[in-house]
């Protein structure tokens, strides 16, 4: 977790994959978006559909509004995965890690090999 006004998570792999839903595990090579809720009375993320299984924080999230959820994205990509609150600065950050690191992947196969 970062700074008290990061509204980010960055977490194990092993952990993003228990929580993604099971039939996005085989499209993580592409790297997938998988849509969560932040409750911040309680301060966990979970499914838009199911309350388990969550993850469970020691502290709230920035809120984006006075609501008492916010949505957030699970990002599976790279060496860790991470959870980023929709529409934040840090969501846009996690966004662009992913878009540029699919435009370099032929890149650095391509320099891998010399």
């Amino acid at each position: 977790m970062g700074g008290s006004q990061d509204a980010y998570v960055v977490i194990d792999r092993n952990i993003g994959h228990a929580l993604a839903p099971r039939e996005t595990i085989c499209q993580t090579a592409a790297g997938v978006k998988v849509p969560l809720v932040f409750y911040h009375d309680t301060h966990h993320f979970a499914h838009v559909s199911a309350a388990y299984p969550r993850i469970v924080l020691d502290q709230d999230l920035p809120r984006q509004s006075t609501a008492v959820t916010s949505p957030a994205t699970l990002w599976l990509w790279g060496a860790t995965n991470a959870i980023t609150l929709d529409g934040t600065a840090d969501d846009a950050f996690e966004e662009s890690c992913r878009e540029s690191n699919e435009r370099l992947e032929g890149a650095a196969t391509l320099l891998k090999d010399r």
